[in-house]
């Protein structure tokens, strides 16, 4: 595929011509390249932008109503600004992108952490709750360039930072930095490719707590399906994540068909917490993961888009707590570990398929397009006691469709896109541990709030309004675009509504 830089070859009787890159251009370019969801740097050699494909824009998301996890906010409203681009330069290819979001989260309870799904149920939270205060920047950036006709290398960084604060004691200030590291490599011969790529990721997430009267607190250490802890104590909690991981690609072009595989391999490790002086481990996490994944563009030589992506994930994860006992050491108490056990398990397989069909106009605009996926997940998530236990297994199947009209005349552009999903859980079931004093150490309300909104059949729909045009000032061309979409998310005659307007220009 060839980008066109110049005016675009369009219908004679209504003028249609367009100097730049349009809301259109990523998502045909990336939909007509089978290995554009590569996790590979080196992915960049494969995906043609021509000279640029940029935009810059700023964006507004509100996000109000009922049938939410336990631990998310009543109404949400995020505001922020980004800008991301693919650029050329002879052998490099390059990558980049930046954004930043405030977003302010309204009456949340039982949470202190700045991403409570965060692949780990260990979490802290109070039962004051109050409104929180949030702010990420995140950068990317990847460059490949070519080693000679068969080889192209590439690598990938990643930075995400946060800040957090709940303004009502108790007081956490939350501090997120989260950096990543992915090399990779890409051999062509003929028809056939292969891949290898690998990925270091480093994480971590400081809390620290205050007040501002005398009142102690309750803080509750959350252990998964609903289990805790109680303290007064507002010491700080950190987490740390490492996630070391390796993946192999191939792949072959033919006329009829053109096919990207991937296998990617991780280890995660969470190791959580408590005390500056004398830090008190609360858990380490162990997870590993395996992705597959498979890509099918059917014609890739035609003009219409036609992808087949077939996915599969599992994830095993164990957590394992520490048995403590306080030992006197001089004036100081500090806390020796007598052993560990591992007390979280969680099992889940995530597998599907998605079909994409694009009647593409030329390389910056197609006629009508959609997907349908489908996807089922099966997810098992047992805490002991030892010898009782939670234990909760949860079936979701899901379904998703959206449809996108394109409208073109001069320099306008206009699309409008439909969008639906369902989803419904075949098989759950629910075991709590019998034992009344085991039960006072479960936050029943949180545990079976989120299996009630999991297993619930879930509907949403949605609308999206993208309109563009095509400026040119002082011989800079670009379009200046405004999109807007609302979505309706129904569930057992509850309702939640979000709505986002951004606007920016494509370059």
């Amino acid at each position: 595929m060839v980008l066109i830089t110049g005016p675009v070859a369009g219908n004679p009787q209504n003028g249609d011509t367009l100097s730049c890159t349009s809301m259109s251009t990523e998502k045909i370019m990336l939909l007509k390249s089978a290995w554009s969801g590569s996790s590979n740097a080196a992915v960049l050699s494969l995906i043609n932008c021509g000279k640029r494909v940029a935009k810059a824009g700023m964006i507004y998301k509100n996000e109000q109503g009922d049938y939410k996890l336990f631990q998310e906010p009543e109404m949400s409203t995020r505001y922020g600004f980004y800008t991301n681009g693919f650029t050329s330069l002879g052998p490099w290819r390059f990558y980049g992108n930046f954004g930043y979001y405030n977003e302010t989260g309204e009456k949340v309870r039982w949470v202190d952490v700045l991403e409570p799904s965060v692949n780990t149920p260990y979490t802290v939270g109070d039962s004051i709750g109050g409104n929180y205060w949030k702010e990420y920047y995140i950068m990317e950036g990847k460059s490949t360039v070519m080693l000679g006709r068969n080889v192209s290398a590439g690598v990938g960084i990643k930075y995400k930072g946060g800040v957090g604060t709940k303004r009502k004691d108790p007081r956490p200030l939350n501090t997120l930095t989260d950096f990543e590291l992915s090399p990779g490599i890409i051999w062509t011969t003929g028809r056939f490719r292969l891949g290898a790529g690998f990925r270091m990721e480093s994480g971590k997430e400081d809390i620290e707590f205050s007040s501002v009267n005398d009142r102690k607190y309750d803080l509750f250490y959350f252990r998964g399906l609903g289990a805790f802890t109680a303290t007064t104590e507002e010491d700080g909690r950190y987490r740390e994540t490492t996630l070391l991981g390796g993946g192999i690609q191939a792949g072959f072009t033919g006329k009829s068909l053109e096919n990207y595989t991937d296998l990617h391999i991780n280890r995660q490790t969470t190791d959580i917490k408590r005390g500056d002086t004398y830090p008190l481990q609360m858990v380490f996490l162990d997870s590993w993961s395996t992705e597959a994944s498979s890509v099918f563009l059917i014609h890739p030589e035609g003009n219409n888009i036609k992808r087949l992506s077939l996915f599969y994930r599992h994830v095993r994860q164990y957590g394992q707590e520490p048995v403590v006992e306080p030992k006197l050491q001089e004036i100081s108490w500090q806390w020796s570990t007598a052993a560990k056990y591992t007390l979280y398990w969680q099992k889940q397989s995530n597998y599907g398929l998605s079909y994409s069909y694009y009647k593409v106009r030329d390389p910056h605009h197609f006629f009508w397009g959609g997907s349908v996926t489908g996807k089922f997940v099966s997810d098992e998530i047992t805490y002991y006691f030892v010898p009782e236990y939670n234990r909760q297994r949860i079936d979701q199947l899901y379904l998703d469709a959206s449809f996108e009209k394109n409208f073109l005349t001069g320099k306008n552009q206009l699309v409008a896109s439909l969008s639906s999903g369902y989803r419904t859980s075949p098989f759950h079931r629910l075991e709590v541990v019998a034992d009344e004093k085991l039960r006072e150490k479960v936050q029943l309300e949180f545990l079976e709030h989120d299996y009630d909104y999991q297993i619930t059949g879930l509907w949403e729909a949605g609308v999206q309004l993208n309109y563009g045009r095509e400026i040119q000032l002082s011989g800079f061309h670009f379009q200046w675009y405004v999109e807007t979409g609302y979505k309706r998310v129904s569930a057992d005659r509850t309702v939640r509504n979000l709505f986002q307007i951004q606007t920016g220009i494509n370059f």
